[in-house]
């Protein structure tokens, strides 16, 4: 079997992707994470900021193939933490990018619509990226640093997921589900518009990605867009609880500690949906099936 690197392969995407990967691929895994485990997969504990590290222990294992999902995530964190943001997002993404490099093996790597400044009402892959906060900084940066390492290189940009996590990570469905189980009210923005997919179809995207021969930027969401509030009261209603629960509010008045964010995440999947077999489904069956269709 072809042998696939996944990068933060424990974390929430990761941890789908290298689960159902494994059907077809021998998986490795780069993580820092050490309080899970997936069956069948071979895991190690590597700093990715550490170039030297990491082109040892990925020329050891001598991949076919990398798939990069390795983030400092959390905006208002990143925001506070910009140096070790950058030494993951960037640093670290471009240490493997030369790593795939030397393998002869394809890169995908994963950004974000926080690269642009959501001012458009929609974002095709060509459009110029102007983020307004840290995080989508690091994103941009890295898009140009892991292409100019390695031209053998896939940047997916994806603008929210929905689904459950197979080990751990920052699935925003379990801290809903838990207090809507509970009966307490949560407050989602009604001004930040998204383009979300559920993490199985996102993972089968990319797995499909690794096999075909396109490179370049690629837009993987759903094909419409919804308020992250609208979301929030589709996936209650899903979940089998009450939708009253989840509050509007508005994000236009600066909060403070919170970074600012993009307003319109609005992606244009058209590129996906003609070039990949994995098809692109619109919010509320990705709801539905990020709800249902656990591993």
């Amino acid at each position: 079997m072809k042998k696939l690197l996944v990068v933060g392969g424990l974390g929430f995407v990761g941890g789908v992707i290298s689960t159902l990967a494994r059907r077809n691929w021998q998986v490795h895994i780069f993580d820092t994470e050490s309080r899970y485990d997936i069956e069948g997969a071979s895991t190690r504990n590597v700093d990715i900021t550490d170039r030297q590290a990491v082109l040892k222990a990925m020329e050891q294992i001598k991949i076919d193939a990398a798939i990069n999902v390795a983030a400092v995530s959390n905006i208002d964190f990143a925001e506070k933490n910009q140096e070790l943001t950058r030494n993951i997002n960037v640093v670290g993404a471009t240490n493997i990018a030369e790593g795939c490099r030397h393998s002869g093996a394809k890169y995908i790597y994963f950004s974000s619509d926080a690269v642009f400044d959501g001012s458009k009402n929609m974002y095709y892959e060509e459009d110029p990226t102007n983020p307004v906060n840290y995080y989508g900084r690091s994103k941009a940066e890295a898009e140009m640093a892991v292409t100019e390492a390695n031209p053998d290189t896939v940047v997916i940009r994806i603008s929210l997921v929905m689904g459950y996590p197979v080990t751990g990570g920052n699935a925003f469905f379990l801290p809903l589900e838990d207090n809507l189980r509970s009966g307490k009210e949560v407050t989602f923005p009604t001004d930040e518009i998204r383009t979300p997919v559920d993490v199985l179809t996102l993972a089968e995207s990319v797995l499909e990605l690794v096999e075909n021969e396109y490179r370049g930027v690629l837009h993987i969401g759903a094909t419409d867009s919804i308020t992250r509030y609208e979301l929030a009261c589709m996936v209650a209603s899903e979940m089998g609880y009450d939708s009253a629960l989840v509050r509007p509010k508005s994000t236009v008045a600066p909060v403070p500690g919170r970074a600012p964010r993009h307003r319109n995440g609005i992606i244009c999947v058209a590129k996906a949906q003609s070039l990949l077999r994995t098809q692109m489904l619109p919010v509320e069956l990705g709801v539905r099936r990020a709800v249902r269709d656990k591993l």
